[in-house]
């Protein structure tokens, strides 16, 4: 019991490090696409969600939940369903904070990032995609 618990702290401890890495992945990206170059909102969105998202599965199976016996394309099918529900999640709440309250763009990738990989990201990756 005590070794579970110990382990799960391990794993968590190990994918908030790699949440914090892939968001910031995730949202220079994006910012460089949507302020350099200059595609819409949702667009840089989507990119640098996808592009954090690719880093995030790689390391999350490897390191953060040391999950490397089951079969990578299990897992990858099972990671791709999850993000699609983490970068719509982002996407909509991009397009809430930004349209709705007048939130920057770089402010908006924040505090949507934050609220969805403490509520969303740690569950759905524990118990569905490296389980």
């Amino acid at each position: 019991m005590i070794n579970q618990i110990l382990t799960n702290r391990k794993s968590f401890i190990r994918c908030q490090i790699v949440s914090l890495l892939a968001t910031a992945i995730d949202f220079l990206t994006s910012v460089i696409i949507f302020r350099i170059i200059g595609c819409k909102d949702l667009t840089s969105t989507l990119i640098g969600g996808s592009i954090g998202a690719l880093f995030s599965f790689i390391l999350g199976r490897r390191w953060a939940f040391q999950s490397t016996q089951s079969r990578v394309r299990d897992q990858l099918v099972r990671f791709t369903i999850a993000n699609v529900g983490n970068i719509g999640l982002n996407i909509w709440g991009v397009f809430i904070t930004r349209h709705y309250f007048g939130i920057p763009f770089e402010w908006s990738r924040i505090i949507v990032s934050i609220f969805v990989g403490v509520t969303y990201n740690y569950t759905v990756s524990r118990h569905f995609v490296f389980k």
